[in-house]
């Protein structure tokens, strides 16, 4: 592995040919624009720059909304999801002849939002109704209609307590009179579940002395009919939104064969908030724009070609050691997976050295001789080779799995050597089950 020697450009061209550049040097992936403000560059006063946050939000906006409707059709998608995310391939002329139904895909975005937030207020319902039914149950033994708050004479009320102060409250009701009654519909660890009934017009004494020992009405303001009968309500509320849940759903894991059009169609909202937030990074007069940026050595040609293809001025030279030059690493077949761990921690300064062409062999015999039994090395070997096998796997999970293939050799190397296969699983195993205790003999010792 090495890091990749990059060339310093600088860029003139006309203004009617800024987007047609930005979206050839994104689709060729080589050059990294720097952020340049008017003020950073001498003399440059009456430049300016295209920064349009407005249309960066609205975009974003655009995204996280298209992210939504993905992760709707994920959640009810009737396919089995793979251990592995992989990407599938696309051409670019399928890709873009996609986003020519944008209207459509839009559409269709709509129509799964619409479900997505139909779900959400009917688990919001579901879940007010099992609220309900839970604040229910305690009172259950109560057998007047909830709705009954009073009659000609007397008030009734339902309220909450915590145990300690009962007797104390009992006694401070019997302080003020004799025309009240105050009756346990139902107790558990913490609380009582209590019934209260008075005279009228001793009413307010009373209700004061209940809210000073922390009385609290019972929430059945809304409710009409007896315990049992609002609890079969609930419940017959709660069978009827399922039923209406899972109609959404079906209707959602109808929509299934959309999502290969929403993906593409959010990856071309990425590649569209990227183009506008590159012009940002551009300076430009009233015909001209301007820019600085980095290209790796290797694509220097293909940069050029693209530049004289748009009739720039450009000027290329070696970065000095003031710059701060973007970092780009090559490494071979065996250290690309090792690459992994050097990102972990930070890749190494462009005018550094790159570690990983060092450690990467060091980094499996190691690994190899801390786990030291063949057996289990045989297990990482044989399952990493079905993955990368399986699976066209990329960036950090293809590393990470590489890289544990070549540690599953290195454990096989090492435990073969200390004679490990499982422990002593082997010699168990014969000694048990055989009659005959059988060995596998260490190489080395």
């Amino acid at each position: 592995m090495s890091i990749v020697k990059m060339k310093k450009i600088q860029v003139i061209g006309m203004d009617r040919d800024r987007d047609r550049l930005i979206r050839d040097l994104m689709n060729l992936g080589a050059v990294e624009i720097s952020s340049k403000k008017p003020e950073e560059n001498e003399g440059a006063a009456n430049l300016l720059t295209d920064s349009d946050m407005e249309q960066i939000q609205k975009l974003d906006q655009e995204i996280s909304d298209t992210e939504l409707a993905l992760e709707t059709l994920d959640k009810y998608s009737p396919e089995k999801r793979p251990l592995f995310f992989t990407r599938s391939e696309m051409g670019r002329q399928s890709f873009e002849a996609v986003l020519t139904e944008s209207d459509t895909i839009r559409r269709q975005r709509g129509e799964i939002l619409e479900l997505h937030e139909k779900l959400h207020q009917m688990n919001e319902e579901r879940n007010r109704a099992s609220s309900e039914i839970m604040s229910l149950e305690p009172w259950e033994a109560y057998g007047a209609p909830l709705e009954q708050k009073e009659t000609e004479s007397c008030m009734i009320s339902l309220g909450i307590l915590p145990q300690n102060p009962q007797d104390d409250l009992r006694a401070k009701l019997e302080e003020a009179g004799d025309t009240w009654m105050l009756e346990t519909v139902r107790q558990d660890k913490n609380y009582l579940y209590l019934l209260f009934v008075c005279m009228k017009q001793d009413a307010d004494v009373y209700q004061n002395l209940l809210k000073q020992a922390g009385w609290t009405e019972a929430p059945f303001r809304d409710l009409k009919g007896t315990v049992a009968e609002c609890e079969a309500d609930a419940r017959e509320r709660i069978a009827d939104i399922e039923e209406k849940i899972r109609g959404v759903e079906a209707d959602i894991t109808g929509r299934f064969n959309q999502k290969k059009t929403i993906e593409c169609y959010h990856d071309g909202l990425l590649i569209e908030r990227d183009r506008i937030a590159v012009k940002g990074n551009l300076l430009h007069t009233e015909r001209t724009f301007l820019f600085e940026g980095w290209v790796p050595v290797p694509a220097v040609k293909k940069v050029e070609k693209c530049l004289d293809a748009s009739g720039c001025y450009y000027q290329l030279s070696d970065p000095s050691e003031e710059d701060t030059v973007p970092v780009l690493t090559k490494a071979g077949k065996f250290v690309y997976p090792f690459e992994a761990i050097t990102s972990m921690y930070s890749l190494p300064d462009y005018h550094g050295i790159d570690p990983t062409s060092f450690f990467a062999i060091f980094y499996a015999l190691f690994f190899g001789m801390m786990l030291s039994d063949a057996g289990y090395g045989v297990i990482i070997t044989v399952a990493t080779a079905l993955i990368l096998k399986k699976y066209k796997l990329e960036g950090t999970t293809y590393q990470m799995i590489k890289m544990f293939f070549y540690c599953g050799i290195a454990t096989i190397f090492w435990g073969a050597l200390f004679g490990s296969w499982f422990g002593n699983f082997v010699q168990v195993f014969s000694g048990t089950f055989l009659g005959k205790e059988v060995s596998i003999r260490p190489i080395w010792f």
